[in-house]
């Protein structure tokens, strides 16, 4: 995967994402349906208890996965953010992967 995130086992993951259309205004993300999904040996999801999703600020998703779900085997796994707009479409803004690295 050519994009990764690195966190430490056992460490709050903080994905912040901004978007703009191509004239650089904010979208705006109200009314949107947005589908997380973090391919751990146990999945998560925007459902997971200890994942939050934010889109308070114009422009932007920061979601934030709580530490206690992120005690797993160190490597890196798949994740992906994407947005069902009210008017229809569907965009993949994220695409990436988390790696998780062994504390040391």
């Amino acid at each position: 995967m050519s994009n990764t995130l690195p966190i430490y086992r056992g460490n709050t993951l903080s994905i912040p994402m901004t978007a703009t259309d191509p004239t650089g205004t904010p979208i705006n993300f109200t009314g949107a349906a947005i589908e997380f999904n973090l391919d751990f040996p146990i999945p998560i999801t925007q459902a997971t208890t200890g994942v939050t999703i934010d889109t308070s600020t114009l422009g932007s998703i920061n979601v934030t996965v709580d530490e206690s779900l992120t005690f797993v085997p160190p490597r890196t796994y798949p994740c992906s953010l994407t947005v069902t707009f009210p008017s229809g479409p569907r965009l993949t803004y994220y695409a990436i992967g988390v790696l998780v690295m062994a504390v040391a």
